[in-house]
């Protein structure tokens, strides 16, 4: 994928109200570093704290991975592929609830124990959202910052839990090694 025309002017400007015609938001209460949100015109990124303890390039490169979920219309195919499959409904209701009833907050383990029961429950889902993940990863090499995103990775670990790729395979899809 090309350079974006204008990225490293975008990212300077972190934080930001819009990241390439995105609005960005701050939550305080976000259990992870940072979520894309939303579908059609509605679309936002959500930030949490630990976000400000970036570089701006890395800042540049959590951003630009949100943006790919959003350009790729990333939400849209979770709830396409979701209402495809009826088993997945009923995965989700009941991982919802299960977690509810275990977890008082969003917390990194409910985060984590959702996506178990969802992948228990309906098989095959996992692969499915990790192909996005490995997307965003791409659209953000792609504008330049695979150096930075595979940094982000390397400090962050596995924080985001069983829906997103191992970090040594996501460090050497960013960085375009081979995965052999």
């Amino acid at each position: 994928m090309p350079r974006a025309r204008g990225v490293d002017s975008v990212v300077k400007r972190i934080p930001l109200p819009q990241c390439m015609g995105i609005p960005v938001r701050y939550d305080a209460a976000l259990a992870v570093l940072s979520d894309s949100r939303g579908i059609g015109p509605w679309k936002k990124i959500v930030v949490g704290p630990t976000f400000h303890l970036l570089t701006e390039r890395q800042k540049g490169a959590v951003l630009l991975h949100e943006v790919g979920h959003c350009k790729l219309c990333h939400t849209e195919k979770i709830i396409a592929h979701t209402i495809a499959r009826p088993r997945l409904v009923f995965a989700l209701l009941a991982a919802s609830i299960k977690a509810a009833r275990r977890f008082k907050k969003e917390t990194p383990q409910a985060l984590a124990f959702f996506q178990y029961e969802i992948e228990r429950l309906a098989p095959g889902t996992a692969a499915f959202r990790q192909r996005l993940e490995f997307e965003a990863d791409a659209y953000a090499a792609g504008c330049g910052y695979g150096a930075e995103l595979a940094q982000v990775f390397r400090c962050a670990g596995d924080a985001g839990g069983g829906f997103h790729p191992d970090v040594e395979s996501r460090v050497r899809h960013v960085l375009g090694e081979s995965h052999g």
